[in-house]
């Protein structure tokens, strides 16, 4: 699906005039959405509070075991939701003016796509800040490395081989995030730091189990809305089902909090 595809151009317009307007399209659809996942992802990686627990060298891997467990946690049910309700909260927050009902629609499947870089964001975060911890900063070089040819050759492979315009963009970002974090969790086994990724999983799988319970509530409870009420109701009913799941479980909770 491409970009002209959704949008709808006024009047006769010359091969760069049309070429220009699509450019600042694709700019101000991916400024909408990272501004609404980089803020998000900005509350949820709290990246200097990393910093006093993994700085001690003792119990540093169950640390960091406890902290990626609290980040999926955190970060699924945040990435579910926000792809639920992507076009009421893109319609409350940007469509206004010029902002059409297509390019609200557009932007939507846009965030919906970028919020799942949300978890692996979040992931990613206390591992790389180990290499700052460490003074492995070599490692961090070659984690800016990665993602700049990544960056490259997913945006080439998906942009303009296959055309998918903007929704290149979006996943070519997504597979980015994804590969720098594997690398990641190499680079962080190479520095003695064991992760046992299986009970990661466990309670990935669980966060993903009731953030899908809470979507098929909230979906239900906001259906005949729109707009602001819808995102008021489907909030409220998804943090509900949410946080009562997890009180049920308040006790393994604890232990992650500490």
């Amino acid at each position: 699906m491409t970009v002209s595809n959704e949008l709808q151009w006024g009047g006769e317009t010359t091969s760069d005039e049309r070429m220009w307007a699509m450019g600042a399209h694709l700019s101000a659809f991916v400024g909408y959405t990272g501004m609404i996942v980089n803020n998000l992802s900005s509350l949820m990686t709290f990246r200097e509070i990393y910093v006093v627990p993994l700085s001690s060298e003792v119990g540093r891997d169950e640390k960091l075991q406890r902290m990626l467990h609290g980040v999926v946690l955190i970060s699924i049910p945040c990435a579910l939701f926000v792809a639920e309700f992507a076009r009421p909260l893109v319609t409350v927050l940007f469509q206004r003016g010029q902002f059409t009902p297509e390019a609200a629609i557009l932007t939507s499947d846009i965030l919906r796509i970028s919020a799942f870089s949300l978890i692996i964001t979040s992931v990613l975060a206390p591992m790389a800040r180990l290499f700052q911890i460490l003074d492995r900063i070599s490692y961090s070089h070659v984690l800016y490395l990665v993602s700049l040819v990544c960056t490259a050759a997913f945006q080439y492979v998906l942009v303009f081989r296959m055309g998918w315009d903007v929704y290149g963009i979006a996943w070519a970002t997504l597979a980015n995030s994804a590969v720098v974090t594997l690398v990641v969790a190499e680079l962080v086994r190479r520095c003695g730091v064991i992760v046992a990724w299986h009970r990661v999983l466990a309670h990935a799988l669980f966060a993903a189990a009731v953030s899908i319970a809470a979507v098929a509530v909230s979906w239900v409870g906001a259906a005949p809305f729109a707009g602001l009420p819808a995102l008021v109701i489907g909030s409220g009913l998804f943090g509900l089902v949410v946080a009562g799941c997890y009180f049920l479980v308040r006790r393994r909770l604890r232990l992650i909090v500490g």
